[in-house]
């Protein structure tokens, strides 16, 4: 095993609720208790917010709890707390 990146994360208030998976080649997603998912493009050393969107008032103050990646449909999918 080599180390290819080593990086320091900002995960939220609560860094022991981190959850985080890969997300595409040199792309990590993470989720900690926020209205967010975070995206660190390690590659570029970039990193973007993707807010939580929907359609009611509840969704604006929903957290997402959980995060996974599916590489063969290319499908991000992040669960939340309510």
């Amino acid at each position: 095993v080599t180390n290819e990146y080593k990086v320091k994360l900002s995960c939220g208030p609560q860094p022991e609720l981190l959850q985080g998976c890969w997300a595409g080649q040199g792309v990590l997603a993470t989720v900690s208790h926020e209205s967010m998912v975070r995206m660190w493009c390690l590659l570029e050393d970039e990193n973007y917010i993707l807010p939580l969107q929907g359609d009611s008032a509840k969704m604006l103050q929903d957290k997402a709890t959980c995060v996974d990646f599916n590489p063969r449909k290319r499908v991000l999918a992040v669960g939340t707390r309510d």
